[in-house]
């Protein structure tokens, strides 16, 4: 059975000696892939598992700040 396996490799393995074309577009595609499939593994296996993406900010209104117009008409003084 190992002796099948070997010789399935090693076929595979000479069969990809053989020149083929590839156009650009499959090429850049090819390129996309590779590296977000990079990314994404590299972030599944990165230590730092309590990344987070995004700010939360929530719009919330400070009610302590002056109206513009009053905030120049002070620095003016």
């Amino acid at each position: 059975m190992l002796k099948l396996y070997t010789r399935k490799l090693k076929k595979a393995w000479e069969d990809t000696a053989t020149p083929i074309t590839v156009n650009k577009r499959e090429m850049i595609l090819e390129f996309a892939l590779c590296a977000l499939t990079g990314v994404v593994v590299g972030m599944l296996v990165s230590p730092r598992k309590n990344q987070t993406f995004g700010s939360y900010n929530t719009g919330a209104v400070n009610n302590n700040t002056q109206p513009l117009a009053a905030a120049d008409s002070d620095e003016e003084a």
